[in-house]
């Protein structure tokens, strides 16, 4: 059962399963104050399905050294189903994000609706499968933030093109006229390399 609460006048989203209340982060402008919002102390949980919410916003993307996102929200819905050798978790990703335009390198919103199967196998070996994760002997929580950043990046489009007429046309028109000024240099360094003058001289 899906619940609204108020703390401190911020609304918070929550869910109650199989007796357990689930907390996440502030829906509109909650600031990311620790990575805990993001760890999910599988231990405790007993087997069966447990749904999670989370709440993605800028301030998780302000913490990752080497960005490909400058900022968004996006909301993370998760159905972790805990068995006796492994968790299955369903995830679904839907909000949006804003990049860099690849052609006028102005800010590009760029909307998610994605779902992603990711399956945590309890043991010591290693796991080339992307979505296969190992969860070894020693653990006990699953951090998701690096997770979750991995899938988001992998949402997105492979070039970050606004739609057609949306583009800065200043800056394209500034791109191009420095990008022509390097092809013309380029094409005169070449008329005069003194290697094609000195064979020119044996003609």
């Amino acid at each position: 059962m899906k619940n609204t609460i108020f703390v401190d006048s911020i609304i918070i989203n929550c869910m109650v399963v199989n007796d357990f209340l689930y907390i996440c982060t502030p829906i509109f402008g909650g600031v990311m104050r620790t990575s805990k919002e993001y760890v999910v102390p599988f231990e405790g949980l007993k087997l069966g399905k447990h749904h999670f919410i989370f709440e993605i916003t800028d301030a998780f993307f302000e913490d990752i050294e080497y960005c490909l996102i400058n900022k968004g929200v996006v909301a993370v819905e998760m159905i972790l189903d805990k068995k006796e050798s492994m968790m299955n978790a369903a995830m679904h990703f839907e909000g949006f994000v804003w990049s860099t335009c690849d052609l006028c390198t102005d800010p590009l919103k760029i909307k998610l609706n994605e779902d992603h199967n990711i399956i945590f196998k309890f043991g010591d070996s290693e796991s080339e499968d992307e979505n296969l994760i190992m969860v070894h002997s020693n653990e006990f929580e699953l951090n998701l933030a690096p997770l979750f950043y991995e899938l988001i990046t992998v949402s997105l489009p492979n070039k970050n093109i606004h739609e057609d007429g949306d583009c800065n046309e200043k800056m394209l028109d500034l791109l191009d006229k420095y990008s022509g000024s390097e092809d013309a240099e380029d094409e005169e360094n070449e008329e005069i390399d003194p290697r094609w003058k000195a064979l020119n001289k044996l003609n």
